[in-house]
């Protein structure tokens, strides 16, 4: 995927109140069905991330994204707004300060799912964040859970095996790495990391 990104605007310092937890992984790894069982099972508030793509199906604006026309996602680029945001192909994907700091201020807990280069830019940015990282089985498998998908022409997947080798190289440096085989076993790895996570207050 093709993605141009810039310096983020650093958040402000200062430990928060609330707890945030970053869940990443390639696409096509499982994040969102894991992140809706955490949303049922903790007190968190999903991140709504911005985008400049059009709606698709039922998605609504404020729940799905924020969806900002081009010119008012470069006017809030140029003003700092965004502590991280890309590029892809003709659309532009960020998550503004207001939609983390605030919150985390407030004392909420906030789930942000991003994509890996995303968290490479939100982790140092945010120290006191719980990093989890999901990861596939093996690489045959999420080839096939993409290739289901129906979206990517050959070219298209030769660019993703590439991207998913280097994402799977950086999962190092996550706080935890869960191996996404058997659903039901990952999810319930994942509520002992939050559980411990919020019992470290």
């Amino acid at each position: 995927m093709e993605r141009e990104r810039e310096n983020p605007s650093r958040p402000r310092e200062g430990i928060p109140r609330g707890r945030f937890v970053i869940l990443t992984g390639p696409s096509g790894v499982g994040k969102d069905t894991l992140a809706r069982g955490l949303l049922d099972a903790f007190p968190f508030r999903k991140v709504i991330t911005c985008t400049t793509r059009n709606p698709r199906g039922n998605e609504e604006d404020g729940k799905a994204y924020h969806f900002l026309d081009t010119s008012s996602f470069k006017s809030g680029i140029n003003e700092g707004e965004f502590v991280e945001w890309a590029q892809v192909y003709d659309h532009y994907y960020g998550v503004r300060q207001q939609d983390l700091e605030e919150p985390l201020q407030a004392g909420e807990n906030l789930l942000l799912l991003v994509d890996v280069q995303g968290a490479k830019t939100l982790h140092p940015l945010f120290p006191h964040a719980l990093l989890l990282f999901i990861a596939p089985p093996n690489k045959e498998v999420l080839e096939e859970r993409i290739g289901a998908r129906g979206t990517d022409n050959e070219e298209s997947r030769k660019r993703r095996r590439i991207q998913v080798d280097e994402e799977l190289a950086w999962s190092v440096h996550a706080d935890r790495v869960l191996v996404n085989d058997l659903i039901d076993d990952v999810k319930e790895e994942l509520h002992r990391c939050i559980e411990v996570f919020f019992e470290g207050r």
